[in-house]
């Protein structure tokens, strides 16, 4: 029965979920946390351990890399020129990303189909996403995806069926002094961002103006919690609204239908460098 490992980097972790293969199902093993020091050294010295606590290696390994170390552009492009291939891709992003494209992977994952398609980019300076490669190559723990939190919360939707609702479901994912947030609607990432504690009142003003473009394209409602108000009073108001409209939901799957069913709206990033590297 094969073994998968998925691995989150933060800024003091390694977060990891171990996966086992069961007829055609994947079933959770364990989830740990891995403190590990500054840099490369101690990427390795984490991803170490975590091989040294398994009988034999995996037969897959996917890590998330920290939206810090990434940046995410909305893109929209004609049909027509994204079939060019990643060309495309770096010259809309030249100018847009805070440093050079030459010097960069990108990739992008599709939002939304159409005569012009809607893309959500992502880029990451080849330095880094090598480093987190070479460290893991080291503890024998090879990666065939490198994502980007919080892109990969997007991930989850295959899982819990209600996320792969049309209608947008919010994820924040808070840790040590950052939260990554992603909105899915249709099992697909439509907007992600992570903060940090450091982050200025600037980014902070222009990451609520985006919250609230998003939600003022697509019709969505956006809940304000006040001082002593009970989250449970909105969840349950909510869950009325919905029972009001439970024609638009998918059938019901099963956990472990859901685990095994891949999700085509969340693709692996940085495919191109992960495959010059093999």
């Amino acid at each position: 029965m094969a073994l998968y490992l998925g691995i989150e980097l933060s800024e003091g972790q390694l977060r990891v979920v171990k996966l086992r293969a069961q007829y055609r199902k994947l079933v959770v093993e364990g989830i740990y946390r891995v403190p590990r020091a500054p840099g490369p050294e101690g990427i390795a010295m984490a991803a170490q351990a975590i091989r040294g606590a398994l009988a034999t290696p995996p037969d897959g390994v996917g890590v998330a890399i920290p939206g810090t170390d990434a940046a995410l552009r909305p893109l929209s492009l004609p049909k027509a020129l994204l079939r060019r291939g990643p060309k495309v891709l770096a010259a809309e992003l030249e100018g847009q990303l805070p440093f050079d494209v030459d010097s960069a992977v990108i990739d992008a994952q599709l939002v939304r189909d159409g005569e012009v398609a809607e893309l959500l980019a992502a880029g990451a300076r080849v330095e880094r996403v090598s480093a987190v490669i070479d460290a893991l190559k080291s503890a024998d723990l090879d990666p065939r995806e490198v994502g980007v939190m919080p892109l990969a919360l997007g991930e989850l939707s295959s899982a819990f069926v209600e996320w792969s609702s049309p209608d947008p479901v919010l994820l924040v994912h808070a840790y040590e002094s950052r939260a990554d947030v992603c909105v899915l609607a249709g099992g697909k990432v439509q907007f992600a961002r992570t903060l940090t504690g450091q982050s200025t009142p600037a980014v902070r003003e222009r990451f609520l103006k985006d919250i609230d473009r998003f939600a003022r394209d697509r019709d969505v409602p956006v809940v304000q919690f006040e001082r002593g108000q009970r989250k449970d009073d909105i969840a349950n108001a909510r869950r009325y609204t919905n029972d009001q409209h439970s024609n638009l939901n998918p059938p019901a799957r099963t956990h472990s239908q859901a685990l095994s069913e891949p999700n085509p709206g969340c693709a692996c990033l940085f495919h191109s460098l992960l495959e010059s590297r093999h």
